[in-house]
């Protein structure tokens, strides 16, 4: 297991939460780099997970020039009307280096600090959630979302 797993595994213990590990170039891919909500449609392994969802209606996501980079999984859900849409938040950590969960991690992961080791993050977002936020349950799908572009 590499470095980059180990810390990936380590940083699901500190948060309780799933963590996928993209590398950060398919993540600029994926949004736009003016940091406003980009709807997602395809992603490579392992964001294919959050697509595949069957009552999925619309994912979105924001980065780069964001402050708070995210994805947004919109799903149906008619048994819970009237709130049929709930909407699950991945937080996107795209400078690993600098997060507050860091340290903790690496000491987690039984990993040693290094130059080499931060510019080797650099190259990786940490996808981690979801996260249930105070809109979780809806009865129309928030504007940012319905509102979000396809990069072209």
């Amino acid at each position: 297991m590499n470095r980059i797993d180990r810390i990936e595994f380590a940083l699901e213990h500190v948060t309780d939460k799933s963590v996928m590990t993209i590398e950060s170039v398919d993540w600029r891919n994926l949004v736009t780099s003016d940091g406003a909500p980009t709807e997602i449609i395809e992603t490579s392994p392992p964001l294919t997970a959050l697509m595949s969802m069957a009552t999925r209606v619309i994912t979105a996501g924001s980065g780069i020039f964001n402050p708070d980079p995210g994805i947004d999984v919109v799903r149906y859900d008619r048994k819970d009307a009237p709130y049929i849409y709930n909407i699950d938040h991945y937080t996107v950590i795209e400078n690993f280096p600098n997060h507050p969960q860091y340290q903790r991690a690496l000491a987690v992961a039984g990993v040693e600090d290094s130059q080499e080791l931060r510019q080797a993050l650099l190259e990786h977002v940490f996808v981690v959630g979801p996260y249930q936020l105070d809109h979780h349950w809806v009865e129309e799908i928030p504007e940012q979302i319905k509102n979000a572009k396809r990069k072209t």
